[in-house]
């Protein structure tokens, strides 16, 4: 079982980044802003170091300052709540369904005056429902950040996930489907947003138009050569793992005692970053019980933020960020984290025999 699918392309491509002075941030990533902009359907990429630093650069072009409120899915990794943090905003969470969006009644009675942004996660194999929470901003000043980490190329009613909000950012990390080892993206179609990202994210002796301190998060040539390889071959790829996650549900589906994602007619494109499914009870036992006779196969999802190590010993000055988190207002997300498990999408590459054994392990253990 191989995490990454490599060929002599990739090979190639970083063979002539070495034969090439030009080392870090050059031709081969403006060309692969150019080339996941368009896969993406968006009018401007930006390539970034990892999709937390995306995140935080997005929040100081949005101007998020102190005390703003940035509302989060109750699921979701945490370093995009560091990064809201550490921008000194506040971050507020709303409880999730069973397919890991906000619950819309619950998102609409936590945005108040002080929120300026909203992130929308679109966590595992499911999407976020932006075109709702576009309704419930109405005119208010509010922007919709996409968090695609886990969705590139997801394709729902014709559009790809990451071209439906103000911005999007994604992650390059080694253990995503589409990967580089580390790296990141931005997304957006509008022109001033865009600007001021460029501007932001490299330190040069130029005056600043929009009047943003600027830092440093450029990338090197062999990440881009990397990714434009990758990004070759990455639909068929795609392909292969939803053929092989559909494989999974048809197997689990034998069980009364397992629920599976069923698919939407909206969805023309689903990724997996994680295959994730229900069992009726506790998610833990199952996943140790597997992990016991097929190896470090299975996982639980992601805790709840509030159930979070990250934040269980932070900074003081940090705390206070916090304070209004309340675990009773996050039900769906505590249920979500006792019942659901989840294989990695490496899982779904592995030989047939292999994947076969692990899935009649788990009916053995759920009692079927």
């Amino acid at each position: 079982m191989r995490k990454h699918i490599v060929n002599h392309r990739d090979q190639e491509l970083l063979l002539s980044v070495l034969e090439n002075e030009e080392w870090s941030d050059g031709s081969y990533c403006r060309l692969f802003e150019k080339q996941i902009a368009h896969y993406i359907g968006t009018k401007y990429a930006i390539i970034m170091p990892n999709c937390t630093y995306s995140f935080k650069l997005v929040l100081r072009c949005l101007g998020i300052k102190d005390g703003d409120e940035v509302i989060v899915p109750a699921i979701t990794w945490p370093s995009m709540v560091v990064a809201i943090m550490e921008c000194n905003a506040i971050p507020v969470i709303v409880d999730v369904d069973a397919c890991f969006q906000m619950i819309l009644d619950n998102l609409s009675k936590k945005i108040s005056n002080k929120t300026k942004v909203i992130l929308a996660t679109h966590l595992y194999g499911f999407y976020e429902n932006i075109e709702e929470i576009k309704k419930i901003i109405g005119n208010e000043k509010i922007y919709i950040v996409e968090d695609c980490a886990h969705v590139v190329g997801y394709k729902l009613n014709g559009r790809m996930l990451g071209s439906l909000g103000d911005v999007a950012v994604t992650s390059f990390n080694s253990k995503k489907i589409f990967t580089c080892g580390e790296g990141g993206c931005i997304f957006t179609n509008n022109d001033e947003i865009y600007h001021s990202l460029c501007e932001m994210r490299a330190v040069e002796e130029r005056e600043s138009k929009y009047g943003f301190l600027p830092s440093n998060y450029l990338v090197s040539e062999f990440q881009a050569a990397i990714l434009i390889s990758q990004l070759e071959k990455y639909n068929e790829l795609l392909k292969i793992e939803y053929e092989r996650a559909m494989y999974i549900s048809q197997v689990l589906n034998k069980s009364n005692r397992i629920s599976v994602y069923e698919n939407s007619d909206k969805v023309e494109m689903q990724t997996f970053y994680n295959y994730v499914f229900a069992v009726d009870n506790e998610a833990r036992e199952v996943v140790d019980g597997v992990n016991s006779k097929c190896g470090n196969v299975l996982s639980l999802i992601y805790p709840p933020l509030i159930q979070s190590a990250v934040f269980s010993r932070i900074e003081e000055k940090y705390k206070n960020l916090l304070k209004n988190w309340d675990k009773k207002e996050i039900s769906s997300a505590n249920n979500l984290y006792q019942h659901c498990c989840r294989f990695h999408h490496s899982l779904l590459l592995m030989r047939n025999d292999d994947l076969d054994r692990i899935l009649e392990t788990i009916i053995d253990i759920m009692g079927e």
